[in-house]
């Protein structure tokens, strides 16, 4: 099992689990790699597609990591037959994560006037999306009287250099969290990791009660504790292992035109106003 995306990333091209196509021709993030993803899904093929050359940016841009049950088995170290039994383990018996001082994410440290979201390549989806956003940025929050950790997926719409509309749905634990800082008249500090191990990337998505940290079933999930480092610029922890994390507070008493954006049911939301992350740092391996 890999030990982390890059390791990943290798696995799946030595293994071809459900097809893999890199992709070196330019492509460009407004429509071109939504449409190239929609036109294969379409013919019912899903294959892990790495684009290597990306209009505007340095970075390439990776799709469809999890779209079949044999990737995600494979990022997890199990057999497709035993990925259910994995997964109810994980929820009943945690492996909480242990620090550590260092991090490849964290050998490239941009802060200040350095910081500029726009060379990061989010995309641009629809006709109907606002602007570009990044999608697949787990973000971590802790809460202020306990400390537990929350992880979540929430669309990010680059409105600037540094700064990110942000959509946090009423009722969900990172909206909670936000609402007692917002009580306190302070921003809430929060991470944004993107390029994550399996393990991490799927138990994100874990369901559970408030008091409840998803990062004891990640380390469950990865079969070994998640190693986080701390942050340079906020009081967060992220994964070690991450390709880029964001640092940044959600501002209190802000509210900003975001949207519209077409989600994965098919349908666009409305634009709203909603809150804005003002980015502080970004960090990420130096390739």
């Amino acid at each position: 099992m890999s030990e982390d995306f890059r390791g990943f990333l290798k696995e799946m091209e030595e293994t071809k689990e459900g097809g893999f196509i890199r992709i070196k021709k330019e492509v460009d993030t407004r429509y071109e790699i939504a449409a190239i993803v929609t036109k294969l899904e379409r013919s019912r093929r899903v294959p892990l597609l790495l684009f290597e050359n990306v209009k505007g940016s340095s970075m390439p841009v990776v799709v469809n990591c999890y779209a079949t049950r044999g990737r995600v088995a494979r990022g997890f170290g199990v057999s497709k037959e035993d990925l259910s039994k994995r997964v109810n383990e994980a929820y009943m018996n945690p492996i909480p994560p242990v620090e550590v001082s260092g991090a490849p994410v964290q050998e490239v440290t941009l802060t200040g006037g350095d910081v500029d979201l726009q060379k990061i390549p989010a995309m641009i989806y629809h006709d109907t999306d606002a602007g570009h956003y990044i999608t697949a940025g787990i973000v971590f929050a802790k809460d202020p009287d306990t400390g537990v950790y929350n992880l979540s997926y929430n669309r990010l719409m680059v409105k600037g250099k540094d700064r990110l509309g942000i959509f946090m749905t009423v009722g969900k634990h990172l909206n909670a969290i936000y609402s007692k800082m917002e009580d306190l008249g302070k921003p809430l500090e929060v991470a944004v990791s993107i390029g994550n191990h399996p393990a991490c990337a799927i138990g994100a998505l874990a369901i559970g009660p408030y008091e409840e940290e998803e990062l004891g079933i990640i380390g469950a999930l990865k079969g070994s504790p998640l190693e986080m480092v701390k942050c340079k610029t906020v009081d967060s922890m992220v994964p070690a292992g991450a390709e880029i994390v964001l640092e940044g507070e959600i501002e209190p008493f802000t509210r900003e035109e975001e949207g519209p954006f077409g989600e994965f049911s098919g349908y666009a939301t409305r634009a709203g106003m909603n809150p804005v992350l003002r980015a502080k740092a970004i960090t990420h391996r130096p390739d």
